[in-house]
């Protein structure tokens, strides 16, 4: 029997610990629960607020669409009077630029005729000078062609005077040299 009261008190300070840790472990479940408890009480305050927040963003959204379908009826309102300004501005517009193309198609016509009248003048003025400067190009030709001859002449006149200094300066020595012999 002794073993068995062994066993069995063995038994019961197993139970008891068991129950011990049972304890604390519903302890810290009952901290928990309670923790949680006042989270859910925060998150419904924050629900009911944000609820009321939602009532009253739509009855101002109510409002707003009711606003808008207002504005919106003077916007259509005012884009037909929009429009019908938009459609005379535009034929007007055209009518001025008809206008305007017609004017500046007239002022090309007369400016491409007073250009050309201007450029023939050029032309002729230009052929007219050409023919001038071939002119005279070939009067310079011709007066250095004359010069060249001149040179050539005069050059040989010199030449032959020259020679016939030496000449007359060579007899004018032979007749010294003579004499004096």
């Amino acid at each position: 029997m002794d073993d068995a009261k062994v066993t069995g008190e063995m038994t019961l300070e197993r139970v008891a610990t068991n129950l011990q840790a049972v304890t604390e472990q519903l302890k810290n479940m009952d901290a928990h629960i309670r923790e949680m408890d006042a989270h859910i009480r925060e998150m419904d305050a924050h629900i009911r607020e944000t609820d009321a927040r939602a009532n009253f963003m739509r009855s101002e959204m109510k409002d707003g669409f009711r606003r808008v379908d207002e504005q919106l009826k003077d916007g259509v309102k005012r884009d037909e009077q929009l429009n019908d300004g938009v459609k005379r501005l535009d034929e007007q517009l055209n009518d001025g630029v008809k206008r305007l193309d017609e004017q500046l198609n007239d002022g090309i016509k007369r400016l491409d005729e007073r250009l050309n009248d201007g450029f023939n003048r050029v032309d002729d003025k230009l052929n007219s000078a050409k023919i001038r400067d071939e002119e005279l190009h070939g009067l310079m030709k011709f007066g250095l062609e004359a010069r060249k001859g001149f040179r050539e002449s005069m050059e040989a006149r010199f030449d032959a005077a020259d020679k016939k200094h030496d000449e007359q300066i060579e007899l004018l020595k032979t007749v010294i040299r003579n004499v004096n012999k």
